[in-house]
């Protein structure tokens, strides 16, 4: 056999494996997106109403109250966000926290996800807040608040609560209106698919 010979035998097999290595990646990427859509599909039904963008939204970096009253960066590019925006005042939203805080419980031993719920109150309810969320046992889910009003500047609210599902560089990819039942099996699985 002569040096072409073993030289292009060698290309033809590389060549080989990279196109199997391209389709295998191809097949899990379709797998992982219909699972996906079927899984959306079904997280959707527990949900009042949910947008997907169709353009790039992103949340800037920015800083609010946290549970125990320090400066925390809102974005982590280590996590996806579960950024719910709540009040006091709306009885929905205080229903929720619960929920949240269960699926805080569910989804923090995967080290994928992080759970907040960030105040929108006024300044003169800062007492009521605090009260609120240490009687409910949320603190640790729902004890931010938007103490420089950056996130509702950002932020278009149409309504409360209102929750962003962020990736890890603050982009939305849904956006859910309405109280949930965060911790409900197709949520779970809904999430822990993207």
């Amino acid at each position: 056999m002569s040096g072409y010979e073993t030289t292009f035998q060698k290309y033809l097999l590389t060549g080989g494996i990279v196109v199997v290595l391209i389709f295998a990646a191809f097949a899990n990427y379709m797998r992982d997106t219909i699972a996906l859509e079927k899984a959306e599909k079904e997280a959707f039904k527990r949900f009042k109403k949910v947008e997907k963008p169709t353009t790039d939204i992103y949340i800037p970096q920015m800083k609010v109250a946290g549970p125990n009253g320090e400066l925390v960066d809102l974005l982590d590019n280590k996590f996806y966000t579960v950024l719910n925006i709540w009040a006091t005042w709306c009885t929905s939203c205080v229903r929720e926290l619960p929920a949240l805080k269960g699926l805080k419980k569910i989804v923090s031993y995967e080290k994928k996800w992080r759970v907040i719920a960030v105040s929108v109150d006024a300044p003169k309810d800062i007492e009521k807040l605090a009260k609120m969320v240490d009687k409910l046992k949320v603190k640790d889910v729902a004890g931010y608040y938007d103490v420089n009003k950056d996130l509702q500047r950002a932020v278009n609210i149409k309504g409360l609560p209102m929750t962003l599902i962020l990736n890890k560089r603050g982009k939305v990819l849904y956006i859910i209106y309405g109280e949930a039942f965060w911790f409900e099996k197709s949520i779970v699985s809904f999430l822990r698919l993207i």
